[in-house]
């Protein structure tokens, strides 16, 4: 019989720190290979639930719940769009 000993507080910590650098490299890789394409447009679906959205300096910053520390930007016209599509969405 084996036994697994509990993780203590700073191994769960460094474990988490890993795994979000580890997550943010991938993130990045994958957005850089939209960039790399020279005449076709690729897009790029993010899934998530919308933390809130504030006014930045040129635009809208809109945070989502598991990327709080990657913000979509937002022009007006995007923002008066998304807004009106989504506004009972948004109240709740």
């Amino acid at each position: 019989m084996r036994f697994i000993t509990p993780l203590s507080a700073s191994e769960k910590n460094l474990l988490k720190l890993n795994q979000r650098d580890e997550l943010t490299q991938r993130r990045l890789s994958a957005l850089n290979s939209l960039h790399d394409s020279t005449k076709q447009k690729h897009l790029m679906l993010i899934v998530g639930e919308m933390k809130e959205i504030t006014s930045a300096r040129f635009a809208y910053k809109m945070i989502i719940k598991h990327l709080p520390d990657f913000p979509v930007m937002m022009n007006e016209d995007m923002y008066h769009r998304l807004c009106n599509r989504f506004s009972v969405e948004i109240e709740l």
